[in-house]
């Protein structure tokens, strides 16, 4: 148990996954409390706890039969007939898979629980910030005494809170991550004629920093577990123009920094991280963006914490940090005695003290925040855990920050991944494609290779699952009940 001061207020809350056995089956216990701290008119705090147990039980129900050129994963080659108690399991639903490796067919069951009406219009928005009273104390005491003087009062405070947290050196608050990314790649000597290898399954933002630049972005393809990048395929990528090695921990997935680490000192090439989905993650002890040359944050509206727009740049590095420094400031130096004197040309990617208000209060609330955004990852997967899909990993060692709770369908279910968006829509749902191959926007670059990527096929077999922090038990079931029901009756 934990708890939470804010207003004079203490609220006791449950925030972790409790796994017990019990007569040789699971029974899960998922507190997810705190799905809200929010403001009301009045100025109160609303804390909404639910816990809820899931129990291993027998469904029944119709079968569906259908062949499969491609064998499923081992580990949903099975029986499950997992359901809720108390009568909540209507059924289940078998799909007969020919196994090309033994050709023999196996069966996957799973359950299309209903303990809801599916067919109720709701307004679930796929993600919102959690703002309390402390955000609008900090941001109202910014606005109001923010000024002369104290106009970087927060901004400090926020950075400081920031590489405290994350256990680096050096912290810059930036305007968006997209700024910090900017700007590293400049002082790190990015420019015209230069690549800079990163994975072809990625945001645009990411690759705009390289193309303003005048370098390229050189795409290689992910792994099929983390969507990462494939550091076999960066090393063999790498040529004499590479500049730079882009590790983006994609919706909180970590990279395989160890392996990339070594390939970036086998051959002297920096290697950045692109942490702005990552908060909350660790890789073998060490937080994501403190582990490459430099890390840089998102702190978007849409992000596990947020300043409204923002990001940090972060480093271990003085040389770096003075760089980024000077360029952040128009390209004044510190130090500079000269007033109004720029040494170079710089940017403008500032963080307002008003946003680093909110967001000093957003790190009072960071292991909340963090373990908010587990919980509801694991509400969804004890709710979806026996169908044909595969969700973001936790390889042993690691934490995962769950940002934003993903699926991939498995190849040999039949899956229109456009159908569904439309289904959840229909109901009151946002629902989120998973990111497009940049190779195949407009965003300049290109290929490492000239073969067929998973890049450009998985996207169309996966989606992003609604998880703002005030998402509620009742709200990731309705959720994970339409997704069952339109594979289920998609099957066929």
């Amino acid at each position: 148990m934990e708890q939470l001061a804010l207003g004079g207020l203490v609220a006791d809350h449950v925030v972790d996954a409790d796994r017990k056995a019990s007569s040789g089956r699971d029974r899960h216990h998922l507190g997810v409390g705190l799905h809200g701290l929010q403001l009301g008119l009045e100025g109160w705090i609303r804390l909404h706890l639910t816990q809820e147990h899931l129990h291993l039980g027998n469904g029944h129900g119709g079968h569906w039969g259908a062949g499969c050129q491609k064998p499923c994963s081992a580990g949903y080659k099975r029986q499950a007939t997992t359901w809720l108690g108390q009568g909540m399991g209507l059924g289940s639903t078998q799909l007969g898979v020919a196994d090309q490796g033994g050709g023999v067919g196996q069966t996957l069951s799973w359950p299309r629980r209903s303990a809801m009406n599916t067919s109720e219009l709701r307004k679930i928005p796929y993600t919102k910030p959690s703002i309390t009273p402390l955000e609008v104390e900090f941001a109202t005491d910014a606005a109001a005494n923010g000024w002369g003087e104290h106009c970087y009062d927060y901004i400090v405070r926020f950075e400081e809170a920031f590489k405290a947290h994350l256990g680096v050196k050096y912290a810059i608050a930036t305007s968006s991550c997209t700024g910090a990314l900017h700007m590293g790649m400049h002082a790190l000597g990015v420019g015209p004629g230069d690549e800079v290898i990163m994975a072809d399954t990625n945001w645009i933002a990411t690759a705009a920093p390289i193309v303003h630049l005048g370098a390229t972005p050189v795409f290689v393809d992910i792994l099929p577990d983390s969507w990462c990048l494939d550091p076999e395929q960066v090393e063999a990528a790498i040529t004499a123009k590479t500049k730079a090695i882009v590790a983006v921990h994609l919706y909180g997935n970590l990279c395989e920094m160890d392996a990339l680490l070594a390939i970036g000192e086998r051959h002297g090439i920096p290697v950045i991280e692109d942490a702005a989905e990552a908060v909350g993650s660790v890789y073998h002890g060490k937080r994501a963006g403190s582990m490459g040359r430099f890390g840089a944050f998102s702190f978007h509206g849409t992000k596990t914490i947020t300043t409204g727009e923002g990001g940090i740049f972060v480093t271990n590095d003085p040389d770096l940090y003075e760089r980024v420094l000077t360029l952040s400031n128009h390209g004044r130096a510190r130090g500079q005695s000269k007033q109004f004197w720029p040494d170079m040309v710089g940017f403008k990617y500032k963080m307002s003290n008003i946003q680093a208000a909110i967001g000093c209060a957003q790190m009072q609330r960071i292991e909340i925040l963090t373990r908010v955004k587990r919980g509801i990852f694991a509400m969804y997967q004890d709710y979806l855990k026996d169908l044909p899909i595969r969700m973001n990993p936790e390889p042993l060692g690691c934490t995962n920050g769950y940002w934003m709770p993903t699926f991939v369908v498995e190849d040999c279910i039949p899956f229109n991944r456009d159908e569904l968006i439309d289904e959840l829509k229909a109901k009151g749902v946002d629902a989120r494609v998973f990111f497009w191959p940049l190779s195949s926007t407009p965003a300049g670059g290109r290929k490492a290779f000239d073969k067929a990527y998973l890049s450009e096929e998985i996207h169309l077999h996966a989606l992003n699952l609604p998880s703002h922090h005030n998402l509620s038990d009742e709200d990731a079931l309705f959720v994970s009940n339409i997704a069952r029901t339109y594979m289920a009756s998609n099957v066929v």
